[in-house]
């Protein structure tokens, strides 16, 4: 599970969150960001609190009440945990990819000019895993 909880609204860019969900990590994270426009909450990871900022309090009780209402039952329920990280692994190459791509195609200050490809791989390892 990726746990990010900046300050809002000072989320830089996300991009190590990005990174995590195209691999099927789960998010766990303040509504900033791409992770507002991604976050499918108990679908594809969990939001902290809601969009609104500045108020630490509330954002730490949300994040305790989400972690042990929620996040901690899920990773209890395997098949559950499973489930979400397929959800997320499905859900990113559409709405993440295209967001890296951006980002690296125009962090040097310029316009890309042609697509930028993403290639996201899934490793199987039910295989290996004990019952």
């Amino acid at each position: 599970m990726w746990l990010n909880n900046p300050v809002r609204p000072l989320e830089a860019c996300g991009t190590s969150g990005m990174k995590a969900a195209l691999n099927g990590v789960l998010n766990f994270s303040i509504l900033d960001g791409w992770w507002a426009e991604a976050c499918e909450h108990g679908v594809n990871g969990w939001a902290i609190g809601d969009e609104t900022a500045g108020d630490d309090q509330q954002d730490l009780e949300a994040l305790y009440q989400t972690l042990e209402r929620q996040v901690l039952p899920a990773w209890d329920d395997r098949a559950r945990w499973t489930g979400m990280m397929m959800a997320q692994h499905r859900y990113s190459p559409k709405s993440v990819s295209p967001r890296i791509a951006w980002f690296v195609s125009t962090s040097n200050g310029s316009t890309p000019t042609a697509p930028t490809r993403l290639h996201c791989f899934t490793v199987s390892t039910a295989a290996s895993r004990s019952t």
